[in-house]
């Protein structure tokens, strides 16, 4: 069994596989989960058993406007959250007394759950796969690498405007070894 730190530059071990067939592969996938959408509205043409303004409505519809506005527009691994996301309030909508609806979303709860899963796995293989996953040289080629992050984090703290109340933040800062 994996430990949270075991194999991240192992491979992908007890992980889903990637997509081999690249982008266009997982808009299929967004497309099975886009008509699994439809067959749920089809089947809750009838009256439906939640008020529109219930929270879990309200979550699965927000989790589906961002699966369907963004897709893959911006990275696998933030489109594989989108999914999950997705998945879990489809889940969390499905009827106790089962039918058609029960299966409309249970349908597009493991669809969505899958493609997060792959999405993940191609983010990370992706990753892995890049320059900026290769091991340091050296100390020295660490240590700037650790400058760099630092320099990004004062910019940021004054860019979001923390500079005046980052005493914590510095800390925090300052503590890690």
């Amino acid at each position: 069994m994996n430990t949270p730190a075991s194999g991240l530059f192992e491979g992908q071990q007890g992980l889903a596989e990637p997509y081999p067939g690249g982008r266009a592969q997982a808009e299929s996938g967004s497309k099975i989960i886009e008509n699994d959408y439809d067959a749920w509205r089809a089947v809750c043409l009838q009256p439906y058993r939640l008020h529109a303004d219930h929270p879990l409505l309200r979550e699965f519809t927000d989790a589906w406007h961002a699966a369907s506005t963004l897709g893959l527009g911006d990275d696998a691994g933030a489109a594989s959250i989108r999914y999950r996301v997705l998945g879990q309030t489809a889940r969390s909508l499905v009827p106790t007394g089962g039918g058609r609806e029960a299966q409309v979303l249970l349908s597009l709860w493991r669809h969505s759950s899958v493609h997060g899963d792959r999405l993940y796995a191609t983010g990370l293989d992706q990753f892995l796969r890049s320059d900026a996953s290769r091991r340091y040289a050296d100390f020295a080629q660490a240590a700037a690498g650790s400058a760099d992050i630092e320099k990004r984090y004062q910019a940021l703290t004054v860019d979001l405007g923390f500079a005046g109340d980052s005493t914590a933040l510095v800390q925090a800062w300052t503590s890690m070894d």
